[in-house]
């Protein structure tokens, strides 16, 4: 986890304030976090442990959508490697592009663009990534055995539990309803948008 994190409702994060930038067409723009790497050094921190936490279920989700897209059809060697890869490099590194100092953050500041990048409540940092990801990986490993015939004909493969999917359908929704408020970081009239440097979007 590294990464310009502008945080304020947490109490500030500043020790993840620090971005690796590029000038491009005359304008900065952020790749990636310099700080917080392992939550060493000045990371050390209690806003920052905070932040690390709400990321790492975010970035969870995104890895169940690719679970949940090749589940069956590949080995648990396969599975740990993906899940090392997008959770340490893929996910983060768009995630601080969004909602950190990066480059999409800064589109509006930089080209007035109005806001600029706005994700709320990870539509593309965690089901995007996450389904994008699970697209490439269904791909390679292919369909399911006995969901074609030799003719190419599919066959049903209906859900074993209904009971058990409706629950958990039901459960994943109600907690919607407060997962999705909640990750504005905040309980205010307005919005904050994704670059500290941008003002905050009134509602």
């Amino acid at each position: 986890m590294g990464g310009c994190a502008p945080s304020s409702t947490l109490g500030g994060a500043n020790p993840l304030n620090s971005e690796h930038t590029i000038t491009f067409l005359g304008k900065t723009w952020g790749l990636f976090g310099q700080h917080g790497f392992f939550l060493s050094g000045a990371t050390y921190d209690v806003a920052v442990m905070v932040l690390f936490l709400f990321q790492m279920v975010f970035m969870d989700t995104a890895l169940t959508i690719v679970t949940g897209a090749a589940a069956e059809r590949w080995k648990y060697a396969a599975f740990a490697i993906s899940s090392v890869f997008l959770g340490a490099i893929t996910y983060p590194v768009f995630a601080n592009w969004a909602w950190g100092g990066g480059w999409l953050s800064q589109l509006g500041a930089n080209f007035g663009l109005g806001h600029g990048y706005c994700d709320f409540a990870g539509s593309g940092v965690v089901h995007a990534v996450g389904g994008m990801t699970a697209l490439a990986v269904s791909m390679i490993v292919g369909p399911r055995i006995g969901k074609y015939t030799r003719n190419g004909t599919p066959n049903a493969m209906p859900g074993h539990d209904i009971v058990i999917v409706l629950t958990g359908c039901f459960i994943l929704a109600f907690g919607w309803f407060g997962f999705n408020p909640g990750s504005t970081l905040a309980a205010s009239e307005t919005v904050r948008c994704a670059s500290a440097r941008l003002p905050s979007i009134p509602c």
